[in-house]
């Protein structure tokens, strides 16, 4: 494995910054809350006004912004990026063996439809959950995107809302590995690090 350089490590450093300012929003500090889906059994919904209890509104929104940054391919923070880098110049297997764990996690999760979850002939699975809601209205405005979800009915758009909520804190956990990575590899080289299969082994005697 070659040296890191300076740009290189530049780059893990500003990974694990946005990574901290994802823990660093309302919606991580206050933890998982319950979700459930209510759907209406009659009448109009305000489109503004989805009937879905789950996250905290302006929390979600702040964290959508800042997990946007590792789902864009062309940023410079994507974790798929990062996890590749790790594994090109990372010295100590058992960090890429980490590496690729979470990266596993992150790309099933990714293709995962807990729900079925089907508008016509299209899947909702994470991805295109959060593509939908980042694209329509949270990020910014594509205007096909825009007008799909604009069709949607109130009881879908809380599906949606359901699929990506359910999913951000496997996603948070992918992330909280890589930066513990890093964080290992560049300022912990010495530190015993544990094996990935003995952690394996241990969830699967629960």
């Amino acid at each position: 494995m070659s040296k890191l350089n300076k740009k290189e490590e530049e780059l893990l450093r500003l990974f694990q910054k946005r990574v901290q300012d994802l823990r660093e929003c309302g919606l991580i500090k206050q933890g998982s809350v319950t979700l459930r889906v209510n759907l209406p059994l009659g009448g109009t919904v305000d489109s503004d006004e989805i009937p879905f209890e789950g996250f905290d509104r302006d929390h979600f929104r702040s964290a959508m912004q800042t997990l946007r940054q590792f789902i864009l391919n062309n940023d410079a923070v994507n974790l798929n990026k990062i996890c590749k880098l790790i594994r090109r110049r990372c010295d100590r297997q058992e960090l890429v063996e980490w590496s690729e764990y979470a990266r596993s996690i992150w790309k099933k999760t990714m293709k995962t439809a807990p729900l079925c979850f089907h508008v016509g002939s299209k899947l909702y699975d994470v991805k295109a959950a959060i593509d939908l809601l980042l694209y329509s209205f949270l990020s910014h405005t594509d205007i096909e995107k825009a007008k799909e979800w604009e069709q949607l009915t109130p009881g879908a758009k809380a599906t949606i809302y359901f699929i990506v909520q359910d999913a951000l804190l496997d996603l948070f956990y992918c992330l909280h590995i890589v930066d513990s990575i890093i964080m290992y590899w560049l300022d912990k080289p010495e530190a015993d690090i544990p094996k990935l299969g003995d952690v394996k082994a241990r969830k699967s005697r629960r």
